[in-house]
């Protein structure tokens, strides 16, 4: 039996937990077992093993590896988040496992070095400044111009992502980004941020992996975000529906992009926008698998498994790819308050569930707690996901359901 190390699974890096289950792997997880960095209850019964490590200290886990790894032997080390990724690569170059380049590993976490690399490369990108203090917002927004973007630099799930519009605009907003104590999976926002230029357009994420050294390409995903300045993802459909030739351009794109920041191994999701001339451009990407349940939607759409990939990937397994025409459409819609801050009751389950094509139904906020507005993700309080056989379809079936829901 091969023996796999999974490294904070959180969100969608916890499936891989029955993924490696099913591939009748060994699966030993370390975690920190505090704040978000917490196994589920459910998913207990798919490991073998679970340690209690701080999983930011790589020689900690490396010790603990070297103890495991005597009596199971160990073939690989999986991220199980994005603030994990280098992490991973860290201890996998340790111990001599397969793993992303150290050289090349930040360019999938610091989306500062991603654009240094990319620039480096004469990779199409927006025009961009790092800055680390307010007092350099000035020169940076003359660079750059109005409408601009803000983004941390090293944060995830579009926390403190804002269009700008001006310059008190913009100072508003980097101050309110690095004075914000939130925190995910132990990591805070920080004060260093990238300034860019504003894309307008279309925007797609982008799914796959990278095994014998080859980029595979497996989904090109429709997103619907919200009215800006925030940029919140409120839902997504598998395949987006968009020309031979946009998928071309997209596809070849991202062969680029990828090949240029040197990533060797693992999945990757990339977000990227169609500006107002039809070309695609870079917003970020990421070594990790997709957020938002689009995992799912592709093995509903495509039947690709893109949590076995990963781990296949990182094993360094032969993969099948299901090419072809598509199974369905798969899609999922986040659900909001609007004005409200909070609920008790949630109407009009059993009118969404009698849907034609319903899949999925979930709370993401209990009854009673406390909701923020929604200039962050934590602004969702439910998400369903369905299916249909075509594009237009689905976007109906999806919009029923949003009529049907109400909360009080």
């Amino acid at each position: 039996m091969r023996n796999v190390i999974i490294i904070e699974p959180s969100s969608a890096g916890l499936e891989l937990l029955p993924a490696a289950k099913s591939m009748n792997l060994g699966v030993f997880v370390f975690t920190s077992n505090t704040d978000e960095r917490i196994v589920p209850s459910q998913y207990h019964h798919y490991i073998d093993r679970m340690i209690k490590v701080d999983t930011y200290d790589v020689s900690e886990m490396h010790a603990i590896f070297q103890k495991i790894n005597q009596i199971h032997p160990l073939s690989a080390i999986i991220p199980g988040s994005e603030y994990h990724v280098p992490i991973a690569a860290y201890l996998a170059k340790l111990v001599n496992l397969p793993g992303v380049v150290l050289q090349y590993v930040n360019h999938l976490r610091i989306k500062s070095d991603m654009r240094k690399c990319l620039k480096q490369h004469g990779i199409r990108q927006p025009r961009y400044v790092v800055i680390t203090d307010e007092i350099e917002i000035n020169s940076a927004s003359q660079l750059i111009g109005f409408p601009c973007v803000l983004k941390p630099v090293a944060s995830a799930g579009s926390m403190h992502v804002s269009r700008v519009n001006t310059i008190q605009e913009l100072s508003k907003a980097y101050q309110q980004l690095r004075s914000d104590p939130w925190s995910e999976l132990g990591k805070g926002i920080g004060n260093i941020a990238l300034i860019e230029e504003y894309i307008n357009g279309e925007e797609f994420s982008v799914e796959g992996f990278i095994g014998n050294s080859n980029v595979h390409i497996i989904s090109i995903t429709k997103k619907f975000l919200t009215p800006e300045p925030f940029f919140i993802e409120m839902g997504h459909i598998v395949p987006a529906n968009i020309s031979m030739e946009a998928q071309t351009l997209i596809k070849d794109y991202v062969q680029e992009v990828i090949k240029s920041l040197c990533i060797n191994l693992g999945v990757f999701h990339v977000e990227l926008r169609i500006d107002t001339q039809g070309l695609p451009i870079l917003m970020e990407i990421a070594g990790r698998l997709p957020g938002c349940r689009i995992s799912d939607l592709i093995q509903l759409a495509t039947e690709n498994n893109l949590y076995r990939m990963m781990i296949q990937s990182h094993l360094g397994l032969p993969i099948r790819i299901t090419t072809g025409n598509i199974k369905q459409y798969a899609g999922m819609r986040y659900f909001t308050l609007k004005e409200k801050n909070g609920f008790t009751h949630v109407n009009g389950i059993n009118e969404l569930q009698a849907i034609p094509g319903f899949y999925d139904f979930n709370l993401l906020k209990k009854p009673g707690e406390y909701v923020p507005p929604l200039t962050t993700f934590l602004g969702r309080v439910a998400m369903c996901i369905f299916t249909a056989p075509t594009y237009e379809e689905l976007k109906s079936r999806l919009d029923k359901a949003v009529s049907v829901i109400s909360f009080s």
